[in-house]
C-alpha cells in the first residue's frame, strides 16, 4: 500500500511539473543536423536593437527590426554552413592564429587593445564576438583557398 501511495505521489508530482512546463527555447532554423535557436538569434540581434530603436519610429522601426533579424538569421545560416563545410574539409584554425591575426590588425591600424575594447563596447559588442568574427574570416579564407587549389590544375605547358 505504501508503494502504491509513493507511486501515485510520484505520478502526481510529475503531472504537476509537466502541467507547469514552459517552452524554454525555440528553434528558428535547422541547418543540416544543427540548429539555430531563438536565444542565439536574439543575442546576435541585441547590438542592433538600440540603434534601430533610436533611429526609427512606429512601423518603420518594426520593418527595420524584422529586416535586420532576417538578415542576421541568413548570415547565421551562411556561417553555420561554412563551419560545417570547413569541418568536413578538415580546416582547423588554432587559437594562436586568431590571436596573431588580431595582433597584426592592431599593429597595422596603430591602435591598442584597450582602444579596440572601447570601440567594441561603443558598438555594443564584446571582444569574444570580435574574436569569433576573426576566426570565421580565417576559416573562410582557408576553406576558399583549399577548395580553389583543389580544383585548379596548371600544366607545365600552360606555365611555359
Amino acid at each position: 500500500m505504501k508503494r502504491l501511495k509513493a507511486s501515485l505521489a510520484a505520478v502526481m508530482f510529475f503531472l504537476c511539473l509537466s502541467a507547469e512546463a514552459q517552452v524554454v527555447e525555440r528553434i528558428v532554423a535547422v541547418v543540416n543536423d544543427e540548429v539555430i535557436t531563438l536565444s542565439e538569434l536574439n543575442a546576435a540581434f541585441e547590438p542592433y536593437q538600440a540603434k534601430i530603436t533610436a533611429t526609427y519610429m512606429g512601423m518603420a522601426r518594426e520593418k527595420a527590426s524584422t529586416e535586420t533579424r532576417m538578415a542576421l538569421l541568413n548570415r547565421m545560416i551562411d556561417n553555420l554552413l561554412m563551419e560545417q563545410q570547413a569541418r568536413k574539409a578538415g580546416v582547423v584554425i588554432r587559437d594562436e592564429e586568431v590571436a596573431g591575426t588580431i595582433k597584426d590588425l592592431l599593429e597595422r591600424r596603430k591602435i591598442s587593445r584597450e582602444d579596440l575594447l572601447k570601440a567594441l563596447e561603443r558598438e555594443g559588442t564584446t571582444f569574444e564576438a570580435y574574436r569569433k568574427g576573426v576566426l570565421d574570416q580565417l576559416m573562410r579564407i582557408r576553406l576558399v583557398q583549399r577548395e580553389i587549389k583543389s580544383k585548379v590544375a596548371v600544366s607545365d605547358e600552360e606555365i611555359g
